[in-house]
């Protein structure tokens, strides 16, 4: 069965910064790779319904299933997780309720607030084609991954079966640090076990 997915770009408009997340090195799929705020949908759940449950599971913040904007749609062929394929739907958020925290050190290393002009380059694949067209304000689009003679855009870096792998999307980017993200963009978040108690 095709696995269904959903992505959520944060967007802080004002400040030109996004929520990403770094997966743990542990993950069967991309480990150690910067992604946004994703995870599977459950059986009878609505897609938006998906997204939001992910994104304050993963970091802690609250946005209304009616605040979320179709940004792309990634139709892969397959993962670790699923060998039948899986289609991502990315919604955009520029609305959201408190502030982001690891809210799974188990699953990630880091969420953080990452400066739009100065993006991590070691993305799961999917996620530069994806958080690029929305940064620029283009139209959602559906993007094939894998798939061979699939119609329809493929991703950059997406897996061809019948030779190497397409090169990623150019960036712009700025040097960075051995996380991938230069100190100068961003602003980790701790678990929310580091996180000190507030004052009584």
């Amino acid at each position: 069965m095709v696995m269904l997915v959903a992505s959520v770009i944060v967007y802080d408009r004002v400040n030109r910064r996004v929520v990403l997340l770094r997966r743990g090195e542990n993950k069967a799929y991309a480990p150690g790779m910067w992604s946004l705020p994703s995870g599977k949908g459950a059986p009878g759940e609505p897609i938006t319904h998906t997204a939001v449950r992910e994104l304050r599971e993963e970091t802690g913040l609250v946005v209304a299933p009616q605040a979320l904007r179709l940004a792309h749609v990634t139709h892969s062929a397959d993962s670790p997780e699923a060998p039948e394929g899986f289609v991502v739907l990315v919604f955009a958020a520029e609305e959201w309720g408190g502030e982001p925290v690891n809210a799974e050190p188990g699953k990630h290393s880091a969420v953080a607030w990452v400066d739009t002009d100065d993006l991590p380059t070691d993305f799961v694949p999917s996620t530069p084609h994806a958080l690029e067209r929305y940064l620029a304000s283009e139209r959602p689009e559906v993007a094939m991954d894998g798939w061979d003679g699939a119609q329809g855009r493929s991703l950059a870096g997406s897996r061809d079966p019948t030779g190497p792998p397409a090169p990623r999307a150019p960036f712009h980017t700025r040097p960075a640090g051995p996380d991938g993200v230069s100190a100068a963009s961003r602003v980790c978040v701790p678990a929310r076990s580091q996180r000190p108690e507030p004052a009584a």
